[in-house]
């Protein structure tokens, strides 16, 4: 029987391969992203995962797309979206010269109060970073803090001791192994509230009155035209949504937890 020859059919073999094939080749309807342990901004056990998590969420489901998150170590969050292909970027982020030459970094997805804690009885009083010289300050690998404090540290004007988390960099504070940490004023509040240690000694730390600055954080895609793409779809869903208003709501609720329940 050769019916399968026929013009016919050819046609409709040809149609539904060309089918599948589109089908194959469809764009993803959901975007793989790397974070860390950060609260209140993102975290595996957070309420819907943290402020920063919300918001990614609801821009890129404004635009009829799916977000997965997977929660690594700060330096792996980062590696894993120049080395695994299924990882398309990293959050939360700020802003660098050299991340922004590494990625496409889409619009602000919140605000983060950058500052330093102090130990209560020892205050630090200071106008500039220059008065800091001779001051032991405590920073987490891999992170970006302000671009002037970075400068200085990588041209050892200032002292940073560096810790893998803030949770660590806190506790070298409290033992009084260094007189200031770079954390974030959330993050500090969170971390007081709900590492056990640091909450036993809640009154020996505080923040310093001076912020050291209000930093932006980002979304960080690969730099590729995939990368490019999903940049400029997170970009336009965050112009549709009230990322300052999701934003302060979830971060209200991430303390307000920690709080009812450690």
């Amino acid at each position: 029987m050769n019916g399968c020859l026929t013009k016919g059919c050819r046609a409709l073999v040809l149609a539904c391969l060309l089918a599948g094939g589109s089908t194959a080749l469809a764009e993803p309807k959901t975007v793989r992203l790397t974070s860390l342990e950060w609260p209140p901004y993102a975290g595996a056990e957070l309420p819907d995962q943290g402020a920063s998590v919300v918001v990614v969420h609801e821009a890129f489901k404004a635009m009829g797309y799916g977000v997965q998150v997977d929660f690594f170590p700060w330096s792996t969050a980062i590696s894993k979206v120049t080395t695994d292909i299924e990882y398309s970027g990293y959050f939360p982020e700020y802003l660098s010269k050299e991340v922004s030459s590494n990625f496409h970094c889409a619009g602000s997805i919140g605000n983060s109060p950058l500052a330093f804690a102090q130990r209560r009885d020892k205050p630090i009083a200071w106008k500039s970073l220059d008065d800091l010289s001779t001051v032991p300050i405590g920073v987490v690998q891999d992170y970006v803090n302000t671009e002037a404090f970075d400068a200085r540290v990588a041209q050892n004007r200032l002292k940073a001791e560096i810790s893998p988390t803030d949770t660590s960099s806190l506790l070298k504070l409290e033992l009084n192994r260094i007189d200031l940490a770079v954390i974030d004023s959330n993050v500090f509040d969170y971390l007081r509230q709900s590492v056990p240690q640091l909450k036993r000694a809640q009154g020996s730390l505080e923040l310093n009155p001076k912020i050291l600055e209000m930093k932006k954080l980002f979304v960080c895609f690969k730099r590729t035209p995939e990368g490019l793409r999903w940049s400029k779809l997170l970009s336009e869903g965050l112009r549709k949504i009230d990322v300052e208003a999701l934003s302060k709501a979830q971060l209200q609720r991430g303390l307000a937890t920690v709080g009812n329940t450690k």
